[in-house]
């Protein structure tokens, strides 16, 4: 698992916040936990969410498998908020805590080994669970560049029909979101980036080269450098 390697994990970290992670989504997130206290974060990662949460007033249970990652989320609990996130480090099937008002899953469920079995056990454990998953139409990203130019037969899962038709097959009432978003990511290090989408990607850093070359041909050449624009597209699933 990458997440378990601490330089692959503190380069995620500083990655995302560089993009301003999780951006238009956490709004959303957070509006729909309106009313809620106790929160589930599934897959917490290094508390993109947890902390801003816990920031807004909610109790949060941060759900993740990954010592590396949970060192990172620990680093950024300050003391206003020390009593506000529990940590279990686990995964979310063999998590076996109390039934929650509200459960979030955001950008984690593609990991789990069933992915059926993690969706019926969100609904089993909390009043209401949020579970955002990207979607690849019309969505670019320079992982989905890579892949594409590296491995042109590779199609990925579609976890947003994967989604609906669990929650249909559970007789589960749901609601679903498609939240966009258009970012201008500056490639600060052209050495740095080629290693970081190599190792996560292709979980090893034997394709550096060739990545550096798509990411020259697919970004925008400035006086500051190389600017690479981005299509989020997620969907967010509410049931």
């Amino acid at each position: 698992m990458r997440f378990n390697d601490r330089k692959f994990a503190r380069e995620y970290d500083i990655r995302l916040a560089r993009e301003n992670y999780p951006g238009e989504l956490y709004r959303h997130v957070k509006d729909r936990l309106e009313g809620s206290t106790f929160v589930l974060d599934v897959g917490a990662g290094t508390g993109f969410l947890a902390v801003p949460l816990a920031r807004e007033g909610k109790k949060i249970t941060a759900i993740e498998p990954s010592a590396e990652m949970i060192e990172i989320l620990k680093e950024k609990i300050t003391p206003d908020i020390s009593g506000s996130i529990s940590i279990d480090r686990t995964d979310w099937e063999s998590w076996s805590g109390p039934f929650s008002e509200a459960l979030i899953c955001v950008h984690s469920l593609y990991p789990m080994k069933d992915a059926d079995m993690a969706l019926s056990l969100m609904k089993k454990r909390s009043g209401l669970s949020l579970v955002a998953v990207r979607t690849h139409e019309g969505r670019k990203t320079l992982s989905d560049v890579i892949r594409k130019k590296i491995l042109p037969g590779h199609t990925a899962p579609d976890y947003p029909e994967i989604i609906r038709r669990r929650l249909d097959q559970i007789g589960a009432p749901y609601t679903e979101t498609l939240i966009t978003e258009t970012k201008r990511i500056p490639i600060e290090d052209l050495d740095a980036e080629a290693d970081f989408h190599s190792l996560q990607l292709f979980k090893d850093r034997g394709h550096a080269s060739q990545i550096k070359l798509i990411i020259t041909d697919s970004s925008e050449k400035t006086v500051h450098g190389l600017v690479f624009t981005a299509s989020h597209r997620d969907i967010l699933f509410e049931f």
